[in-house]
């Protein structure tokens, strides 16, 4: 009985070998099928194009599929299932040719009719994956790498003419346009960033003093009412941001165009330093006003600077009126203009003894160190 089992599983499995997984082909659109959306419009059109040029010159039918995941099946079994089901080549010719590359997996390969099989080799095929495709999609010039296997492909027929293409360099304009979204991007922050902080520091101060007036152990006295009362946050002259819009935005520019010009790192890098710049410009302003937020901080900060104002009344630097208001003295004026005498002496002698003393004939060690890109 068991001997019978083993002979009924055996014939089974010989008739009904294991399926392998397939991919679910898609319907062909001459000459790219691209289901992994690998290729914007404009690719596509081109290497159609040149497809089409091909076929009139070396009468190469050529196709590429381009699919995100094998999904288990091997690329071989999808490159002459696809090759078959899609009828590529001219039937008496037989001449069609299958690029197809499998993105998740990193797999390409070359499949061609009997027609062409003695022109296009095995070797031919993998030569022009290895040298032609291969380098272009380490560098994801995704174009570049199938025109130029295609191209590579047709000069080894008959009549063919090997023409090599190269990745699209931007160009000149290209550079000045993204110089330009860089300085408006610097004109927007420059002349956006304090009406709106401005206007988040008006609103606190609406919301602080409603605060205030429904709090019964909180009196808004005329101290209060000059700090809520006084614009922390002063206006930017029209002529400054003027000048610092033709300026450092002109430059901005120039500096895209003349050293990031070819490098999309260094662009970044600018913009990423540009960001930080923004960012901290913001958070100092934010700080400035950040006591505001709620009363619990407006009271910290109250204590904070009646402390600090206590200290500056005793040394008569501060005075206060009837009223409750606070104003500097005479004398803080004048303790102000001898500091910054005495800083100004203190900067020129220090200046001219580091001068005198940087000159003593020192020799360099020989250290340091030296970098190539």
């Amino acid at each position: 009985m068991k001997h019978k089992i083993v002979m009924l599983y055996l014939f089974a499995l010989f008739f009904n070998p294991p399926s392998e997984a397939s991919v679910s082909l898609p319907e062909f659109t001459p000459n790219v099928v691209d289901s992994a959306e690998l290729l914007n419009s404009s690719e596509v059109s081109e290497i159609n194009r040149r497809i089409v040029e091909l076929q009139n010159s070396v009468h190469l039918k050529a196709a590429v599929y381009i699919l995100k995941s094998l999904e288990g099946e091997s690329i071989d079994s999808l490159a002459e299932r696809s090759f078959r089901t899609w009828k590529l080549g001219a039937k008496k010719e037989d001449n069609g040719l299958l690029l197809i590359l499998a993105i998740s997996e990193r797999k390409s390969r070359i499949e061609v009719g009997y027609g062409l099989e003695g022109e296009i080799t095995d070797l031919i095929s993998r030569r022009a994956l290895d040298e032609y495709l291969r380098p272009s999609f380490k560098k994801q010039a995704y174009r570049e790498g199938i025109l130029n296997t295609l191209n590579f492909i047709a000069s080894r027929l008959k009549g063919g003419e090997q023409i090599v293409v190269k990745s699209k360099q931007p160009s000149l304009g290209d550079f000045i346009k993204t110089g330009f979204y860089f300085w408006l991007a610097f004109v927007i922050f420059l002349w956006g960033l304090m009406p709106t902080m401005q206007f988040i520091e008006r609103r606190r101060k609406e919301k602080l003093k409603l605060a205030i007036s429904q709090t019964l152990d909180f009196k808004m006295t005329t101290r209060l009412t000059q700090i809520l009362e006084t614009p922390i946050l002063k206006k930017m002259p029209i002529s400054l941001r003027l000048f610092l819009t033709l300026n450092p935005g002109i430059f901005i520019i120039l500096l895209i165009d003349l050293f990031a010009k070819g490098s999309n790192a260094l662009i970044s890098i600018i913009g990423v330093s540009m960001a930080g710049v923004f960012f901290c410009i913001y958070l100092f302003l934010e700080n400035s006003i950040r006591f505001l937020k709620s009363i619990e901080k407006f009271k910290a900060y109250l204590e904070e600077l009646t402390l600090r104002n206590q200290e500056l009344i005793k040394k008569g630097h501060m005075k206060m009126a009837e009223d409750g208001s606070l104003s500097y003295t005479e004398k803080y004026y004048e303790a102000t203009r001898r500091s910054s005498i005495s800083d100004s002496f203190e900067s020129s002698s220090s200046s001219s003894d580091s001068s005198s003393s940087s000159s003593d004939g020192g020799s360099s060690g020989g250290g340091g160190s030296s970098s190539d890109w």
